[in-house]
């Protein structure tokens, strides 16, 4: 390895991941000083790392009292499949305030510079700063929850005036900008000490800066924009500043802004938005704003709208957000040279605003001084859930510093439980007086048809049967499926192949509010294919115009040959076409409406419970006691309808509901297949069961 040229050595470790790169630093000197030491290696891996896995917002926010940190993953390329991800950091102060070159400027009872990508933080000392005690000092004046969210709106309104930067070669600097009228000063600090500048500037005309409006930082640089378009610009370098007096017109209150840069470009750029045009303007010649480019805005379902926001544009991408009075934001990406949109994805966004998002690109880059040094476990674990995101970990990480693993898991599920179970009930009150709105109105437009002596197709209160029958064999082209079919849609919940192939579905939700747009051919589809389930999941997700018209559903599809397993989600029932997958592991798992391995479903927990007790034991039993774990009929309470594993027949307004079939599967590792199923034709009929067994082929 040691003879090996630096640009093939480079080409072979640029194809590496982080935890990988780490451990061929451990193999070799010389590998570890290339990779540690040359600035070039530093640079050209980092380049070459993010444009594999994209950019990322940051997003720290504030609800119901709990701070919380999001991140949103999305590539320039606009094809990705965007993930929520989510930690929870109960009754503690976490705040970003800048994000340059792969590293995070943050605030946790202290200030701390971070590389979420190699794990390496260090703490820094502020208090020699006079600018930020504003910001983070305590405020004996908060008496109450209430004032507490106030106070926390109005530093994370000031983090503003902070500008964060990085230099491979020279290091990192933090300026803070201080406003006196048409003054401006400054103070810097290299991590260790913090000094006022000398320099200080003076305007000719008077004009606050922009709140909530972050610097951007261009050719050394940062830039603070006013509120009539000017530019207040400071170099942390040479420590010169300078005034860039150009102006722009902002528009009427509904319009949005931001302030950013042109990457391809290398330009100041200002984005303002309606809810019908986007303008793009770029600065030219330090003086004037021109107008380069109009788009048209994404359509917004103007019902369910709360807000929406203009969150990043580099150049290559717009990315904006809508939040909905559902609580949760639906992202989408503009490709700027496709000139098209796309959802990326979704995610939940209190309190937005520009302020509050960040564009991380991972980096190998590091500043001297950077150590572990030995820090509060509060803050420790606040920059561990910062990695975490960018380290693909998908698990929701809940932060409280004096519980337990397992207390812990407890508390979540038992707050969560409880909100569920507002949710549901507010979610079943909403579901049937829209059945009962749109009976009248069928009833309605029936008594009109029939004063008007028109003959039409008779009125029907039911829309389609979607019940499945028993399983039985039908062959295909290709082999022979095992499944209960729907005669009305001939679609199904649950089937096996002669290949080996397996597919089962849940609707998402307490009750499907879309009886004729349902998932249930998805199953089939899958079956009678030859995609791969990454395939399979892959191209399901990309055909946005189906998936927008399909009622929520949570779909497992497996190729028992190949030993793979993929998760297709469609979680909530709306008008927008996102669909999540993920790979699905080792282990026990339950599928509900509630989704994939739920904590928050009571019969997922009793599932979970049962099917544990069961493979503790020394032998498995027959699959027909397997299948019993099914024929649990204890809800959670009497309120939370649909709530045990086994529906006892109920009607829920117009509609019948209960169980009618339960299956167990079992695959062994000879490929041997035992499938047991009872069933009744109809409800408040006897039971019956039969099974087969056969080998995959």
């Amino acid at each position: 390895m040691n003879d090996l040229p630096f640009h093939l050595l480079d080409n072979i470790l640029f194809r590496l991941d982080p935890k990988s790169l780490g451990i061929m630093r451990c193999t070799n000197r010389s590998i570890n000083s290339h990779i540690s030491n040359d600035p070039n290696f530093v640079s050209g891996y980092s380049s070459e790392y993010s444009s594999r896995v994209g950019s990322s917002l940051f997003h720290v926010g504030i609800s119901l009292g709990d701070n919380f940190i999001i991140c949103h993953h999305f590539s320039y390329s606009c094809d990705s499949t965007s993930v929520k991800e989510r930690s929870v950091l109960e009754f503690l102060s976490c705040y970003i305030l800048g994000s340059c070159s792969g590293l995070l400027l943050l605030f946790i009872d202290g200030l701390f510079l971070a590389n979420p990508l190699t794990k390496r933080f260090r703490p820094l000392n502020h208090s020699g700063s006079k600018l930020l005690s504003p910001i983070f000092g305590r405020n004996s004046q908060i008496t109450s929850r209430d004032d507490g969210i106030e106070d926390y709106k109005a530093r994370k309104e000031r983090r503003m005036r902070v500008g964060f930067v990085v230099s491979p070669t020279k290091g990192f600097k933090i300026v803070c900008i201080l406003e006196m009228e048409t003054v401006y000063g400054f103070e810097i600090s290299d991590g260790d000490s913090w000094r006022l500048s000398e320099t200080t500037i003076t305007t000719s005309s008077k004009s606050l800066l922009t709140t909530w409006m972050k610097p951007v930082y261009l050719d050394g640089t940062l830039h603070w924009l006013r509120n009539d378009g000017s530019i207040i610009a400071f170099d942390p370098e040479t420590e010169q500043a300078r005034f860039v007096p150009s102006v722009f017109h902002r528009g009427g209150p509904g319009t949005k802004l931001i302030f950013t840069e042109d990457s391809k470009k290398n330009r100041l750029t200002l984005i303002s938005g309606t809810k019908e045009t986007i303008s793009v303007y770029t600065l030219v010649n330090n003086s004037k704003w021109d107008l380069t480019r109009q788009i048209a805005n994404v359509y917004v379902n103007e019902i369910d709208l709360l807000c929406w926001q203009l969150i990043v544009c580099d150049g290559k991408c717009l990315v904006v957000v809508e939040n909905t009075h559902s609580g949760y934001g639906v992202v989408h990406v503009y490709d700027l040279e496709a000139n098209s949109w796309k959802v990326s994805g979704s995610n939940e966004f209190m309190g937005m605003s520009i302020g509050d998002f960040y564009k991380f690109t991972p980096s190998l880059v590091f500043v001297e001084g950077d150590e572990q040094e030995i820090i509060a476990s509060t803050e420790k674990r606040i920059i561990s859930a910062l990695t975490a995101y960018v380290d693909g970990d998908r698990k929701q990480q809940k932060l409280y510093p004096n519980l337990d693993k397992e207390a812990l898991k407890r508390v979540g599920i038992l707050m969560l439980e409880e909100a569920d179970k507002q949710r549901k009930k507010q979610s079943t009150v909403n579901h049937l007086s829209a059945i009962k709105t749109e009976r009248e109105s069928q009833q309605a437009q029936q008594r009109a048809r029939d004063s008007k002596n028109i003959v039409d197709e008779p009125f029907s209160v039911s829309a389609i049967d979607r019940s499945i029958r028993k399983a039985e064999w039908v062959k295909t082209e290709t082999d022979q499926i095992l499944s209960g079919r729907c005669p009305e849609t001939d679609g199904t919940w649950l089937g096996i192949s002669t290949r080996g192939r397996v597919a089962f579905l849940v609707e998402a939700g307490t009750i499907n509010r879309d009886r004729f747009n349902g998932a249930e051919s998805r199953t089939l589809e899958f079956l009678e294919s030859n995609e791969s389930p990454e395939d399979f999941a892959k191209s399901s997700a990309a055909d946005y115009i189906r998936n927008k018209n399909t009622a929520a559903f949570h779909l497992i599809v497996a190729d028992i040959a190949s030993n793979s397993m993929l998760y297709i989600s469609k979680p909530r029932f709306s008008d927008y076409g996102i669909v999540y997958t993920e790979p699905v592991g080792p282990g026990v798992h339950t599928l509900s409406s509630a989704g994939l391995d739920s904590d928050v479903g009571y019969r997922d927990l009793r599932m979970r419970h049962s099917f544990c007790e069961m493979i503790n034991r020394e032998r498995l039993p027959p699959i027909r006691d397997i299948a019993e774990i099914m024929y649990d009929p204890v809800k959670a309470y009497e309120s939370v309808l649909l709530s045990s594993i086994f529906f006892v027949d109920m009607k829920i307004g117009y509609e019948h509901y209960g169980t009618r079939i339960t299956t167990a599967l079992v695959v062994k590792r000879t490929k041997e297949v035992l499938f047991f199923e009872r069933y009744r034709e109809i409800f408040n009929d006897d039971w019956d069961d039969h099974d087969f067994a056969f080998t995959i082929i």
